[in-house]
């Protein structure tokens, strides 16, 4: 076979592409098209995928606002004046949990470097503490989270664990 009847790319000069650096590459008419197609199948895709979302979310709506117990849930839930009576504890609710958040989060980074650092460490009297710091890491990576908090949750307050009596100076 003749090389120089293959097909060979269309070479452009950079009049063609005002603003382009001369690449030497032009695609070919059948790949010009072969991209019209591929970007009105994109925009045809979009425009049902976005359609058949609405409409799936106007069917539910629809479902749920003609249920029976509608009305109930509307003034349970949705009632504004009950929101506005609400809303400043619900900001002191939020502002706890931010504070909580903040505790929480250096008190883990500090257990977590001592969990790192007793991990790594060589000494051979830290060995207890070594194997104590692998089996708490691979329990809490290896157990799913919604486990450990049903654990946590619901398996301490059965061990009836006692918090510590008051000290004698504080006021209980």
């Amino acid at each position: 076979m003749d090389i120089s009847k293959t097909a060979a790319p269309n070479r452009s000069t950079p009049a063609d592409t005002p603003g382009t650096p001369d690449t030497g590459y032009r695609p070919s008419d059948h790949e010009r098209e072969r991209q019209r197609y591929r970007r009105s199948r994109k925009r045809r895709h979009t425009w049902i995928s976005t359609l058949c979302t609405l409409l799936a979310l106007v069917v539910v709506g629809a479902a749920v606002v003609a249920s029976p117990g509608w009305e109930r849930v509307d003034r349970l839930f949705f009632d504004g004046a009950e929101l506005r009576s609400a809303f400043p504890d619900l900001l002191r609710g939020f502002w706890l949990n931010i504070q909580m958040f903040l505790v929480a989060e250096v008190l883990i980074l500090v257990l977590g470097l001592l969990i790192a650092l007793v991990r790594v460490t060589r000494a051979p009297g830290l060995q207890p503490l070594r194997l104590a710091a692998t089996v708490y890491v691979d329990v809490f990576r290896g157990v799913p989270t919604l486990l450990l908090i049903f654990l946590v949750g619901f398996g301490l307050p059965r061990c009836n664990c006692r918090a510590p009596p008051p000290s004698p100076g504080s006021s209980a």
